[in-house]
C-alpha cells in the first residue's frame, strides 16, 4: 500500500499502468488486489478519473476523438469505460470545434489551403468533422 500510495502521489495510473508497475517492483497479484480494493475505496485509483484527466488534457492539446480513444486504450483502459467516458465528456459539436482551433494553430491564422482536410485528417478527426470544415470538398 505504502509503495502504491508514493506512485500516486507522483503520477496518475490507470489500474493496468499501476499493476504493471507494482509487478514490476516485485508484487504479487493478491498483495496488488487487496491493496486496490482499498485505492478504490478511498477514490484513489479510477480509471474513469483517470480518463477525464488525459482527456481534457488532450482536448487541450487539439487532439481528435479517435486519437484520444487510442491513447486512452493504450494505457489499459477497458473500452466501455472509454466510450462511456468519451460520450460525455469529447460531443461531436467540440470536435468540429477542436479542429477548427487545430487548423488555425497549423496554418498561423493563415487562410486555410483545401489540402488542409488533410491534415485534419491525419490527425484522426472523422469524415463528420471533415465535411463540416471543408463543405467544399
Amino acid at each position: 500500500m505504502e509503495v502504491a500510495l508514493k506512485l500516486l502521489s507522483k503520477k496518475n495510473y490507470t489500474e493496468s499502468q499501476l499493476i504493471e508497475k507494482l509487478v514490476e517492483i516485485g508484487f504479487g497479484i493478491e498483495e496488488i488486489d487487496d491493496c486496490f480494493q482499498e485505492l478504490k475505496r478511498w477514490n484513489y485509483l479510477s480509471d474513469y478519473n483517470y480518463g477525464v484527466t488525459r482527456t481534457r488534457l488532450l482536448q487541450k492539446k487539439l487532439r481528435s476523438l479517435a486519437y484520444i480513444e487510442n491513447d486512452l486504450l493504450s494505457k489499459g483502459m477497458a473500452i466501455e469505460v472509454v466510450r462511456i467516458l468519451l460520450k460525455e465528456y469529447y460531443p461531436i459539436e467540440l470536435e468540429l470545434e477542436i479542429a477548427k482551433e487545430f487548423l488555425k494553430k497549423k496554418y498561423h491564422g493563415c487562410e486555410i489551403p483545401i489540402s488542409g482536410w488533410k491534415v485534419l485528417a491525419n490527425a484522426g478527426f472523422t469524415e463528420n468533422t471533415l465535411r463540416h470544415c471543408f463543405p467544399e470538398g
